[in-house]
């Protein structure tokens, strides 16, 4: 299927099975489509106007830390216009999987408020797959505190609220709480200090995630689209 373009149809490829975890709480009910091995990973809008297409993906330092596989590397690709997306009745042509449509209707949306909203996946499931093995509370807290600048309170709870769903443990309600109490007024007059301190002790948890990103907001900062 050709995307983007007049028609304005556009998909959203989660490649990582975190991605599609978050994906479930962050982005509008919509039309779905994968294959046996990925029955979800395709993501359908009709966008007025059809948002630039781009990729959120782990960088190789990450991806080896971590050891994901190079595949689910790419954590999320917002698919427009100079894309195609295979989908049914095609059939996989190396390991015979057979494309599928699920039920739905396709959701209309803004193509601004859909890219804001792919970013917003790819950072909850940046955080949910750098989790430690400890302190998960505290890691939260400070992503929470490290994104309040940069995405506003509300959104930044969206986005944590996510990872912490993706954890997959029976503390999510717990650390929820400590989470909206710690940071009420993530902006104060030692703003650029407070700020400093929870990217360090950020990155002390989960190396190379405050720069990563930095690095999404100010792409599409400069595209003018997503962080906002």
């Amino acid at each position: 299927m050709v995307l983007g373009g007049l028609a304005g149809i556009v998909d959203v490829d989660l490649d990582n099975p975190v991605a599609v975890a978050v994906a479930d709480l962050l982005l509008p009910e919509t039309l779905e489509s994968g294959r046996a091995a990925r029955p979800r990973s395709h993501r359908w809008y009709v966008c007025e106007p059809a948002p630039r297409s781009k990729a959120y993906s782990l960088t190789k330092r990450m991806a080896d830390r971590l050891m994901v596989e190079s595949r689910e590397a790419t954590l999320v690709e917002l698919r427009s216009t100079g894309h195609q997306t295979v989908v049914a009745p095609s059939i996989h042509p190396v390991d015979g999987d057979r494309y599928m449509w699920h039920q739905g209707e396709i959701c209309e949306i803004d193509g601004e408020v859909l890219a804001g909203l792919v970013l917003d996946v790819a950072v909850a499931a940046l955080l949910a797959l750098n989790r430690p093995l400890g302190s998960r509370e505290w890691f939260l807290i400070h992503g929470f505190g490290f994104l309040c600048p940069r995405f506003g309170a509300d959104r930044a709870g969206r986005i944590v609220e996510a990872a912490s769903m993706a954890f997959d443990d029976e503390e999510h309600d717990g650390r929820m709480l400590a989470v909206r109490s710690f940071l009420r007024k993530p902006v104060d007059d030692d703003a650029p200090m407070m700020e400093d301190l929870l990217a360090a002790e950020l990155e002390r948890l989960a190396p190379g995630v405050p720069a990563l990103i930095e690095r999404w907001c100010a792409r599409d900062r400069r595209e003018g689209r997503g962080a906002r």
